[in-house]
């Protein structure tokens, strides 16, 4: 069954902490989806954002992997 796309907007408030893991772009659940929060500058891009994200499944709390990664690339 197809569910409204603010239902990903519900956080499962329990989730596990998995920052020690390092960066990553796949929760240990399996979901590539998650919350982030970013910033934008004046022309309307996006200018910065946080790397710690929360799995839109689980709830888990992650580190994201960004540019400099390249090993997530």
């Amino acid at each position: 069954m197809s569910q409204p796309v603010y239902q990903l907007f519900y956080i499962e408030p329990d989730g596990t902490d998995l920052l020690f893991m390092g960066p990553t772009t796949v929760c240990v659940c399996g979901n590539q989806v998650f919350h982030a929060l970013i910033w934008f500058d004046e022309d309307k891009t996006i200018a910065g954002y946080f790397t710690e994200m929360v799995c839109a499944s689980c709830g888990s709390l992650l580190r994201g992997a960004t540019e400099i990664d390249e090993e997530f690339q």
